[in-house]
């Protein structure tokens, strides 16, 4: 689940901020009556952007994984691996 609220009027026409929930219950399997399971986790993410109109510039931060949560992102039967760690992207763009 994902949400933004961008300012759409005055000084800060522009500006918006978003938060998201990624949530995965508890995953079990059975393999060879031997119960595994991994544990379910929620992870927070972040954004702030500002996209000023006239020149057409836009700014955006992510920030994923808010908590640093650590978790398994993709549990199998015969793999799984950890999810990425709590991580930081700055994107800057120009429309023409």
């Amino acid at each position: 689940m994902f949400g933004t609220y961008e300012i759409q009027s005055g000084k800060l026409q522009g500006l918006g901020f978003g938060t998201g929930l990624f949530y995965r219950s508890d995953v079990q399997w059975f393999p060879e009556i031997n119960i595994e399971d991994a544990d379910g986790y929620t992870t927070l993410h972040l954004t702030a952007y500002y996209k000023h109109a006239a020149s057409g510039i836009n700014v955006r931060v992510y920030v994923d994984n808010v908590t640093d949560e650590v978790y398994l992102s993709s549990p199998t039967l015969n793999y799984a691996e950890f999810g990425p760690e709590r991580s930081v992207r700055l994107i800057l763009s120009k429309q023409f």
